[in-house]
């Protein structure tokens, strides 16, 4: 999915920068140009990389544990 009409970037490439160290909206503009012309990108490029984050990753685990300190056993168990 483009992202950035402007400079063509897509979902796909913000990712992949991601995993390359660039981790910021202002290095993705100066990586692929986003952000540089009409910039309406850039809040969903933020919402994107707030997401792709370890912080949030943890955050989530947290926000869906019973005790909202994370998972610290199995939800479900086919065992039992």
């Amino acid at each position: 999915m483009l992202v950035c009409v402007c400079k063509r970037v897509s979902d796909a490439m913000i990712k992949e920068a991601y995993e390359q160290g660039i981790q910021s909206v202002e290095a993705l503009g100066m990586h692929h140009g986003l952000g540089q012309c009409c910039g309406r990108c850039v809040p969903y490029t933020q919402k994107m990389l707030d997401a792709m984050s370890p912080d949030a990753a943890v955050a989530a685990v947290q926000m869906w544990s019973p005790s909202g300190a994370g998972l610290s056993a199995p939800i479900w168990n086919p065992g039992q």
